[in-house]
């Protein structure tokens, strides 16, 4: 009796969904992404923390997708884009709006690092 209290203990627990938190280090960067209460119906939160341990100005370009995983397959339900500047020694948090229908995981795909910070990128006019 006592495995299968235990067993559907660990069911419920990953039947709803939880605010989880991924840390990953590369090439330099400490990168955290940590999802949060949503603000907007209908979109998701992610706080996303990248904390450069290099000399070099980097650019973090990653992806967060939504998912809903059954027992037999998974469907994607939307996603975000990652775009994050630091500078040499330094930390950047921006807070990354997902719009979703529905989903109850959720994953961080490192798409690339660049070694510099696009400076014609902040230098456009306002339109």
């Amino acid at each position: 009796m006592r495995l299968k209290t235990s067993f559907l203990a660990i069911l419920l627990l990953f039947a709803y969904p939880i605010l989880a938190e991924v840390k990953l280090e590369s090439d330099g960067l400490l990168i955290t992404i940590e999802e949060k209460s949503p603000e907007l119906p209908g979109y998701a939160s992610f706080l996303v923390t990248v904390k450069n341990q290099t000399q070099t100005p980097k650019t973090l370009h990653g992806q967060i997708r939504l998912t809903w995983d059954t027992d037999n397959k998974s469907e994607d339900r939307g996603g975000c884009i990652v775009y994050a500047e630091v500078r040499s020694h330094s930390e950047n948090q921006i807070l990354v709006p997902c719009k979703y229908e529905r989903y109850n995981m959720w994953m961080f795909q490192l798409i690339k690092i660049y070694n510099f910070i696009q400076q014609s990128y902040h230098a456009l006019p306002a339109v």
